[in-house]
Parts: structure tokens; sequence; C-alpha cells
């Protein structure tokens, strides 16, 4: 410890009135480096330095560096002459040793030392330990030696230094996988730093699906809801409306023309038969007029109508005597001509209804029928071609 002259004493004795100011601030040690972007591969420099006003005496000061990321550069701890004696070495496998002692103090700003590392990968961290940091404490009446180790790592704890990574390249790992009734949760990890992050994966929605829980029937109401097909929530229960009977006839009497037949209806899905059902009759189906008997010049003839289905006579009507008549004198006026195969035509076509006169006189080939035949014969008569 160094002493002051007895008369400083003296001048502080005699002005014993006056309060007497220390000064014990932390000795201010700060650790910079020269690119903070530096890729693997490159060669950055960590300088470490004291503050103007830091009064160092003593500093032992350990780099600690992050060997997963940093490889020491060898023999790279270079100490300035800022402190009077120094030691520098690597005593563990991420970490350089510091040791420098001043005689007196240093009283400006002064670079203790520098040291170099290569960047094996980006994300990791350099940082310093303080092992012994002493100080001259200074006051108006002596200079004495004061440890601030503790205050000095105190400061440190956020001196830290980072080769940021870019995380570029990253592989996602599944922790906790997600569905409908929890979060999940992956990890992104970078593949350069290997620095993890949790990333929440929100809940699935549910995955509805429409179900039955009970079919209806004929004769029951049945039941449906929405259920999901991951963790099986139900929602939205509802009732279906029962079916209709799926029905098949059978006809037990068939109709006539003039009775109603009778029919039953057979559910397909259940035992329901319903009661009997009329069916309607038919009715009669009307043919064409026929003659039943020819008339005579003694005694008139018949013709009737009956009906197609049930063979019943429907209606008859008499064909009066016959008169005289000419075969192909259909119009009655005593000629035969081309006006009469006409008239055979239209009433082939029922445009016009000959009486049994009529019929008989057009009738060329007696077979009972007015067909085109018999206009054809009448034209060939008019063309002299033919005679009947």
């Amino acid at each position: 410890m160094k002493k002051f002259l007895c008369v400083i004493v003296a001048v502080v004795i005699a002005l014993s009135s006056i309060t007497i100011i220390a000064s014990a601030a932390t000795p201010n040690i700060s650790m910079t480096v020269d690119n903070t972007g530096a890729n693997p591969g490159d060669i950055i420099t960590v300088t470490v330095k004291a503050a103007s006003g830091s009064n160092l005496a003593i500093a032992t000061l350990n780099v600690v560096y992050d060997n997963t990321c940093f490889a020491l550069v060898e023999g790279s701890l270079t100490a300035t002459d800022a402190m009077d004696a120094t030691l520098n070495e690597k005593f563990a496998e991420n970490k350089v040793r510091y040791v420098g002692c001043h005689i007196e103090y240093l009283g400006a700003e002064a670079v203790l030392f520098t040291v170099q590392f290569k960047v094996l990968k980006r994300g990791g961290s350099i940082s310093i330990e303080a092992e012994q940091v002493v100080a001259i404490e200074k006051n108006f009446i002596m200079e004495e030696e004061k440890n601030f180790t503790n205050e000095v790592n105190d400061s440190f704890k956020d001196d830290v230094i980072t080769i940021a990574c870019p995380h570029t390249n990253k592989t996602t790992y599944t922790v906790d996988i997600v569905s409908c009734t929890q979060q999940g949760k992956n990890v992104e990890r970078c593949d350069e730093c290997g620095m993890e992050t949790e990333i929440i994966v929100e809940m699935l929605p549910h995955d509805m699906q429409n179900v039955v829980i009970k079919p209806a029937t004929c004769k029951e109401t049945g039941k449906e809801c929405k259920k999901c097909s991951v963790c099986g929530f139900v929602s939205d229960e509802k009732e279906i409306p029962a079916l209709d009977h799926d029905l098949k006839e059978f006809v037990n009497v068939e109709p006539t023309c003039e009775k109603d037949g009778v029919k039953t209806q057979v559910c397909n899905n259940c035992d329901y038969i319903s009661e009997e059902i009329a069916i309607p009759a038919t009715g009669h189906s009307e043919g064409v007029w026929i003659v039943t008997k020819l008339p005579t010049k003694e005694s008139a003839g018949l013709e009737e109508k009956k009906c197609t289905t049930c063979g019943k006579t429907l209606e008859s009507r008499e064909i009066p005597k016959i008169e005289e008549y000419k075969l192909g004198d259909v119009n009655r006026d005593g000629y035969v001509t081309a006006v009469d195969a006409r008239y055979v035509l239209q009433s082939v076509a029922g445009l016009r209804e000959f009486t049994s006169v009529q019929k008989l006189a057009g009738d060329m080939n007696k077979d009972g029928q007015i067909t085109a035949v018999d206009s054809r014969m009448i034209l060939q008569i008019v063309a002299g071609i033919a005679k009947f």
C-alpha cells in the first residue's frame, strides 16, 4: 500500500470538518469482437480492454467459449504492455486465461489482450469470467487495494458475444401429434447451430360425419347424428321420419267389362297388408258393325256391334230388304262411274257411311267387306278392262 505524504495528511486533519468522498466504482472491463456476422471458417478477433478510470491493478480473466462453435487459434492470445507483467495460457477445453499485474494501476483506457477464434458454426457464444480483479480505491488520505472480482463478474452477465445464426436450414420434428382434442407440438431444429424452437400447432377441427344411430322403418322413426370420425364427439342428434310402405299389389280377382275386380297391397319391408281395394270394371270395348244375317228380297237382314273383349252384343240394327241394285252403282244414279269408285274409297277411309244397299252395290268381289279392292274393280269396269 502506498501512503500519501505527511503534509497531505496534515492538511486533511486540518480540514477535518470537510466530508471525505470515496470512489469505489466497479472497474469497467469490456469485450468486443471484430465481426459478429462471420461465416463458418472465418477467423474472428476478440478484444478485451479496461476503461479509463478503471484503476485496474491485478486482473485474472478467463475467455470462455463454446468449443462446438469456435476453435481457439493456438498462440493467438496476445497481451499488450498495458500491464507490467502478463501470463497467458489455455487451461481448459473451452477456456483461455489472461493474467495481468500492474505495479501501480491503470488510469487511462487500455487494451489488455486480444485472442482469435475460428468459427466452426454459428450460434455459439463467447463470454468473460473473472477469477480475480483488484483495483486501487482512492481518497484524499490514501490509496488502497480492493478486490472487485464479484462486482466484475456481475457486470459480465450480459457481456456475451454471439455469432448470430440465420437459421436458414431447419429440420422439423413432431413432438406431440395434433388432433381435434389436443394441440400438437413441433420442434424446429437449426441444422447449423442446433438451436431448437417449439411450435404449437392449433387443434384440428372435428371431422364430422353423418351417422345413422337407428335406421327408420315403416313402423318406427329412426335417429341420426353428426359424429367425429377421429375422437367420437357427437352432436346434432335428430329424428329420422318413418318410411313409407314399399307396396306391391296383388290382384285377387281380375276385373271384367261389367264387374269390378279386387286387389290388395303388401309392404315389402314389413307385415303390412292393406284392406281389399276395388279394381274398376274395364267397360265394354265396342267393335265394328258385323252383318250377322244377309238381307234378301223377301226378308230383312241383321247387323250387330259386339264387345271385342267379352263378345256381348252391344247394339243391333235391321238391314232392309234388298232393293234392286246394280253392282258398282254405289251412288244409285244408274251408271257405274269413277264417282262410285271414289265413294268406295271414302267409305274405306271412314268419311262416308253406306246404306246396306250401297254396301251390296259396292262389294264387287262379294267378300262381305268394302275395301280398296272394290274401288279398283269399279275403275276397271269404267275403263272397259273388265266386266263383273
